[in-house]
């Protein structure tokens, strides 16, 4: 899921400007970081631990590391400061550099992260098919960012607001919050196309927040997460369950598809600006990024809920992966968030590019554990 770095349970989606102060010194004390409960675990006792990174574990963890270092801040101060993190990266290195043994052991302790309903799902970078220009077959657009969106930081404003961000658009002397989904599609937008796609697969490329699209020439077009109208994430999956559509333990991305294949169209249109949310793209390089803007890879890169999981932290996740039923048990860090990752223990497996990988997201739905490696 690549798209937020709104703060969740924080996003404030309305003011009038000329009540913005009073707004501000109103909720200053209300929005503060959760103090989730977590547990002290002992390696000995950490679910499937093998002892010591791969090859391939420790080249990641050295690219996050490097974009830790970047960083003015944590997304969450539960587990000690930017500086104790920073220094830990240095630290883990320097003993790697030395060839010396339980490197990560002696810099991380795992804590396990406390929650009623743990769930781990997956996402991935689809490639569709798509057309330059508008078709019959390819009528839905990818816009750009739109020039009448304003996003504002209320730090700016009050410090107590860290991290809180203000999505919307002026009208008249307010500022009100930007069209839902069901408005851009019967009004449009003040943005420009990228590439237009068919209704369903340009839904879900919302959905998975990047991906590529093969013209009919052959040419490849990537588009990256650039942005959202800061309205919230709904599940079309809860909705076609609601409407009798689906049985719940139906619910899938084929399933999913399959069904908006079929609908006639004002049932399709009705579920699926069910979903306010709507996302806007750029033009990418062919990498798929994640909020920590460092390339994901797949089954290492896993998005969290930053209000609970610092982004760059070291995480172990023990969960199923749904279509193997296999036991999944290994290290994973926190690269990337979504506007439907909200929890402690809420994870989304990034399992790579094209259709494989989106067949192991798209029935990805199992509970599980979730540890942070935080520095000693």
């Amino acid at each position: 899921m690549l798209n937020t770095t709104i703060i969740k349970n924080k996003t404030l989606t309305y003011v009038a400007i000329a009540g913005l102060s009073s707004l501000i010194a109103s909720c200053a004390g209300q929005i503060t970081s959760p103090q989730q409960p977590f547990t002290p675990v002992s390696y000995q006792n950490l679910p499937g631990w093998q002892g010591a990174l791969t090859p391939h574990q420790k080249a990641y963890m050295k690219t996050v590391c490097a974009r830790v270092e970047t960083q003015k801040s944590l997304s969450v101060a539960l587990y000690g400061g930017l500086e104790k993190w920073k220094n830990a990266c240095v630290a883990w290195e320097f003993c790697e550099k030395q060839g010396k043994n339980k490197c990560f052991q002696n810099t991380y302790m795992p804590v396990e992260l406390q929650a009623a309903k743990p769930l781990f799902t997956g996402y991935y970078a689809p490639i569709f098919k798509g057309s330059a220009v508008k078709t019959k077959t390819f009528n839905t657009a990818l816009y750009g960012t739109p020039k009448d969106l304003i996003s504002a930081s209320l730090e700016q404003f009050n410090p107590d607001l860290k991290g809180v961000k203000l999505v919307g658009r002026v009208q008249g002397q307010n500022f009100i919050p930007y069209a839902d989904r069901a408005e851009i599609d019967a009004k449009g937008l003040k943005a420009d196309p990228i590439v237009w796609m068919s209704e369903e697969d340009a839904f879900f490329m919302h959905i998975q927040g990047s991906g590529s699209i093969e013209l009919a020439n052959g040419h490849v077009i990537h588009v990256a997460y650039g942005g959202n109208n800061g309205l919230d994430y709904h599940a079309i999956g809860r909705t076609l369950v609601h409407k009798g559509h689906l049985k719940k333990e139906d619910v899938s991305m084929d399933n999913i598809r399959a069904w908006l294949e079929k609908a006639p169209s004002y049932q399709k249109k009705a579920v699926l600006n069910s979903n306010p949310r709507y996302i806007f793209f750029r033009k990418g390089d062919g990498k798929v990024r994640g909020s920590l803007n460092i390339e994901l890879e797949d089954h290492l890169s896993l998005a969290v809920d930053p209000s609970y999981v610092p982004l760059g932290a070291p995480l172990w996740v023990s969960t199923v992966e749904t279509e193997s039923q296999k036991p999944l048990k290994q290290l994973m860090f926190a690269t990337d968030t979504g506007g439907a990752i909200n929890g402690a223990v809420r994870g989304d497996i990034y399992f790579g590019k094209g259709d494989a990988a989106g067949a192991k997201a798209g029935v990805q739905n199992a509970e599980g554990r979730l540890f942070v490696f935080i520095p000693r």
